[in-house]
């Protein structure tokens, strides 16, 4: 694709739906963001730290699937969301469709996603497998996702391409960015 550098890994971070309109939805949905904020906001730091992209992707669609509260489309609290991070604003379940996400991507140079957030079984999955139709190689940071049920996360943990911790920190660290990671 263009806009690509010739060689290496050009992962972004892809932070899907972290807003407080999904956050109680289920108690089981909020449980299981607050077991993984740590890992996600650890997530976050190691892009930052490599200086590479992080994409928020927003659902601004109407869906039964949401909670009406206050400053329903915000990040949910300790979050670590910056001015400067990327915003890319969604439709649909699949952060791809209709949206902006793949030009995005490519205007960026990137050849792959690391994916986080919720909901793990709908709308990070879907953009998992769309990710492939993209262009795009999909990865899921291990222990960064949500789900309505926890079994769910394991599910799609088991699924996917899955880094974890190390795993991913071990990627990063081979993007020739002139830092270490």
């Amino acid at each position: 694709m263009e806009g690509r550098p010739p060689d290496g890994w050009h992962p972004a971070l892809v932070v899907v739906d972290v807003q407080n309109k999904f956050y109680n939805i289920t108690a089981g949905l909020r449980d299981s963001f607050n077991l993984s904020r740590d890992a996600l906001n650890f997530t976050i730091s190691m892009f930052r730290e490599a200086d590479l992209p992080i994409i928020f992707v927003f659902f601004d669609g109407e869906g039964s699937c949401m909670s009406d509260c206050d400053n329903a489309d915000s990040v949910i609290d300790g979050v670590d969301f910056r001015p400067g991070d990327i915003i890319v604003h969604k439709t649909s379940m699949n952060c791809f469709y209709g949206s902006n996400l793949s030009a995005k991507l490519t205007e960026l140079g990137c050849d792959s996603i690391v994916l986080s957030g919720m909901v793990a079984h709908l709308c990070v999955l879907s953009t998992y497998f769309s990710a492939y139709d993209n262009g795009f190689e999909p990865y899921i940071a291990s222990g960064t996702l949500a789900a309505t049920k926890q079994e769910n996360v394991s599910h799609v943990e088991a699924i996917a391409i899955t880094l974890d911790p190390a795993a991913l920190r071990r990627k990063l660290a081979s993007v020739s960015k002139g830092r270490a990671v």
